[in-house]
């Protein structure tokens, strides 16, 4: 109502707030449209007032360049720029026309319609609303290539501007591209150039067969833009566009991660949620600050699992102010980032219900996540599709003999024997028909152990427990002997097969009669033999 009321009155203070407002307008948005000369005359003519000056800086006027080539091959000591210290500069070629109105030609319309300018602005960085300055050293040329990297990706060309020591073109290979303060490369895609309002850069790049229509349109297309329609308002982030998986792109630790994906067919913006993000007291927040850059990489185990890894750290990570008063760095899900390693985060614990279950690197899953960002993700590491799912590597099953398991031998995983006793190289007898091994190798690692534990004299063991006893036709407690050579006080008793029938013994003593059995001990067998040896020695 205050407005309303001093705008219909004729008020001094409404009247010239009103004059700025216009003039702040016209000068913020038309600015790199028109010259400042322009600009100033547009704003005072539309004011009634002439009592009002405005001192233009003299930082404002744009400097501007004509360049002959942007081919590297082409280059010419005119082609030298000096973009140091310099905001924003304007680059023309020869074939390009001045559209600008003249000053002194009068603008009725307080936002008047003029053509594409007939040069491009070319800045390091816009960052707050505002155009950062080209470093020092900003000296050398202007050229149009391929990407390092991706010699064979022509929609993945880029200008560039490569700093020299000299301004003769031999010094080209000798000089290095300009670098971003974050370490990126300095670029112009061809996308840009597809997109820009400005025609300038775009019809030289078409006038020196640096790329072709199809590209520029198959780039629109991929944007989702018609031949007609006008992108100036889009403004594309050439860093956080991949072209391939290894592609290095920055990364905020308070932020989600946003990136463009760049496939055959189409333009992907994706956005990974919850990338660095915990819960505390029950909302999400980001436990860490700080930048740095990071590129994807295929897991060693599986080729569809991408972890993150953080090559170099921008800004040095510190632990965020939103956290809560008391809260220990140990207890938040992510770990803390370290430059070269990969981006791990802690696996929950549901009995202490904390995040001390041990540490995991941070991974997507291409081939079981049907998210946008993990599609897009999967066209880029796979163009040519995902690889069929190898099947899972059955477990190694140790090659036993049969016969030396039954006969609990130490040579099991070395003789050849199957069952068989022509191919048991121990001497085992065959085993009956239908008879099969069942014991666990398991058990006859733990059996074997205790033996060798028993015989080293140690002290203190358990009892043999009911999992310890093998279920097999002989007791493993007892010693194997044949009964044939035990009767007749054979010392051969523990070596000979014979088991009661006269067919297995090899020392030839006659069979036992029906229901006839040794029982004379091993220890009375054992003392006995010791006595025999004393007399003998005797």
């Amino acid at each position: 109502m205050l407005c309303k009321l001093l705008a219909s009155t004729s008020c001094p203070f409404f009247t010239t707030m009103k004059r700025l407002h216009l003039f702040r307008r016209s000068f913020n948005c038309e600015l790199w449209r028109k010259s400042p000369q322009t600009c100033a005359q547009h704003t005072l003519s539309a004011s009634p007032n002439k009592s009002l000056e405005f001192d233009l800086p003299s930082a404002v006027e744009r400097p501007s360049r004509t360049l002959s080539t942007l081919t590297p091959s082409l280059l010419t000591e005119s082609d030298y720029v000096d973009l140091s210290g310099s905001c924003v500069m304007a680059i023309s070629f020869p074939l390009s026309t001045v559209r600008f109105p003249k000053p002194s030609t009068p603008i009725p319309s307080p936002r008047p319609h003029l053509p594409a300018a007939a040069a491009f602005r070319l800045y390091y960085e816009h960052r707050n609303h505002r155009f950062m300055p080209f470093p020092t050293h900003s000296h050398g040329f202007l050229y149009f290539g391929p990407q390092p990297g991706l010699p064979n990706l022509p929609i993945a060309a880029s200008l560039r501007f490569r700093c020299t020591p000299t301004a003769h073109p031999s010094s080209f290979d000798d000089g290095y591209d300009l670098l971003l303060p974050n370490g990126l490369p300095w670029q112009r895609l061809l996308a840009q150039a597809a997109m820009a309002v400005s025609p300038v850069l775009r019809k030289q790049l078409l006038l020196e067969q640096l790329t072709t229509p199809h590209l520029l349109r198959s780039w629109r297309q991929r944007l989702g833009l018609s031949n007609t329609s006008k992108a100036g308002s889009r403004r594309l982030h050439t860093s956080q566009m991949l072209f391939r998986l290894q592609q290095r792109f920055p990364i905020d630790f308070g932020r989600s991660v946003k990136l463009m994906i760049i496939t055959r067919s189409k333009v992907y913006r994706i956005l990974i949620p919850d990338t660095f993000v915990d819960r505390f007291e029950g909302r999400k927040r980001h436990p860490f600050t700080g930048s740095a850059i990071a590129h994807f990489e295929h897991s060693p185990s599986a080729k569809h699992i991408l972890h993150l890894r953080i090559v170099k750290l921008l800004q040095p990570v510190a632990v965020s102010d939103a956290l809560p008063d008391g809260q220990p760095r140990g207890g938040s899900r992510i770990v803390w980032p370290r430059e070269g390693e990969l981006f791990s985060v802690r696996i929950w614990d549901r009995q202490s219900e904390s995040w001390l279950a041990g540490e995991e690197p941070w991974a997507i899953n291409l081939r079981g996540a049907d998210t946008h960002h993990a599609k897009a993700l999967r066209l880029l590491a796979f163009p040519r599709g995902m690889p069929p799912q190898q099947p899972a590597p059955l477990k190694a099953v140790p090659r036993r003999c049969a016969l030396c398991v039954n006969n609990r031998c130490r040579q099991r995983l070395v003789c050849p024997g199957r069952g068989g006793q022509k191919l048991c190289s121990c001497g085992h007898p065959p085993m009956g028909k239908g008879s099969k091994t069942r014991i666990p190798e398991a058990k006859l690692i733990a059996y074997f152990e205790k033996q060798d534990r028993r015989q080293a004299g140690m002290s203190g063991l358990p009892p043999t427990t009911a999992d310890e006893k093998l279920t097999t036709k002989d007791n493993l407690g007892k010693t194997r002997r044949c009964a044939l050579c035990v009767k007749n006080l054979c010392r051969k008793r523990l070596d000979c097969p014979g088991k009661g029938g006269h067919k297995f013994c090899l020392c030839g003593h006659p069979p036992m009669e029906k229901g006839e059995k040794a029982r004379t001990s091993e220890a009375d067998l054992v003392a006995y033999f010791e006595e025999q040896d004393r007399i003998t020695g005797m």
